[in-house]
Formats: C-alpha cells, structure tokens, sequence
C-alpha cells in the first residue's frame, strides 16, 4: 500500500457570505501562517471555499480516502463548530461537524470520505467548503490547513518470463506475398517462418 498526503492548493473563494482571511491564497496549505478564521453570533453559517487540491499521482486500487484539518477556537467550552461539504465532481456532499477543541493550533481526526471519492476520477474532481455553526458567545475558530490523505495499492503488471529469464514481446507476423500480372504462371509458394530469439529466417 501506499499513502499519498497532499494539501489544499487553492482558493477559488466563491461561497459567500466568507469566512475572514489572513496570509495569502490558498490559507489552508502547510503552514500555520496563512488561515481563514471566523467568530460570533454574527458570523454563524458563513462560508469559506471552494478549496481544491494537486492531481493524485494515485493509481490501481483506492483503499481510503480521507480529510484532516488542523485548526483552534478560542473558547472550546462554547461548541461552536464547522461544517464540511465534499464535492465529487457531480454533486455537493454534507460530511460531519468539526467541533475544535484545543486554544492552539492542533489536527483534528482523519474524516473518512472513501465512499463519496472512491475513484481517481473523484478524487481529482474533490472540493471543499466549510460552513460556521455559531453556538454561545462570542467565540472564535481558525482552520490553517487541510490534507487529503490517499491510500492506494498501485497496479502491477507481470511480464511473461521465459525459462532462461529473458521476456518475450509476441507480435504476430504477417507476410505480404508479391503481386502478379494476371495471367500468371501456375505455381505456389511454400514458406516457413521460424523465430529465433530476435532473428527471422526463411527456409525454402
């Protein structure tokens, strides 16, 4: 098996209203410094996305797929949260709330999304928003990045072995007889064709 870890490349920022942002385009890459964050009762069910990610060099069988942000809230105790909305390429998908729960910056748990983006084809077409559930107070959440995590088993492709070790490429042969002027005389040809190794030889 082989896992695959790759962060949010870009931003088309076209939900609104928006979550606030700090750094640059796409806030949710690997680093701490650039973040989206939102915060208070006026803010509740603000969006912040669509974010989008590198095409998977993944290949063969998709064993999982999943999703792990790393974000902090100021006040815990308050439950405010997040929503998490997964697009496939077809359809929007509503995933789970994400409650943080720690003042710094930590990860989250891994968010299993293998059954909405169960093919390459998906994969690559995967979005994603969030949306702020305002709960009690005037606390605030920040979400500085998000990985999508791909295990897969590659394909293997068995060549046919020989028994001296050597692999052998099989085309078929197709010989063109010559062409006569009609009428021609009456005689036929006989032609065997052996293969040797990487040699063709004619025998009368």
């Amino acid at each position: 098996m082989t896992v695959e870890t790759l962060w949010v490349n870009a931003d088309t920022d076209t939900e609104t209203p928006k979550w606030g942002t700090v750094g640059s385009n796409p806030y949710l890459d690997a680093s701490d410094s650039d973040y989206i964050d939102v915060g208070g009762s006026k803010n509740d069910q603000h969006k912040s996305g669509d974010f989008s990610f590198p095409t998977t060099g993944a290949s063969g069988t998709i064993n999982s797929v999943n999703l792990q942000f790393r974000d902090k809230c100021v006040s815990p105790a308050d439950n405010d949260s997040y929503s998490v909305w997964v697009y496939d390429g077809l359809a929007w998908h509503y995933i789970t709330d994400v409650f943080p729960s720690t003042t710094g910056f930590s990860w989250e748990a891994t968010i299993d999304v293998s059954a909405i983006l169960g093919t390459v084809a998906k994969i690559n077409a995967a979005k994603v928003y969030v949306i702020y559930n305002w709960n009690l107070g005037n606390s605030a959440i920040y979400v500085s990045q998000l990985t999508r995590i791909v295990d897969y088993t590659p394909s293997v492709v068995t060549p046919t072995a020989r028994g001296d070790g050597l692999v052998w490429i099989v085309s078929t042969l197709k010989p063109k007889l010559p062409k006569f002027p009609f009428p021609f005389p009456l005689f036929c040809f006989s032609r065997r064709i052996s293969i040797e190794r990487s040699s063709i030889t004619n025998i009368p």
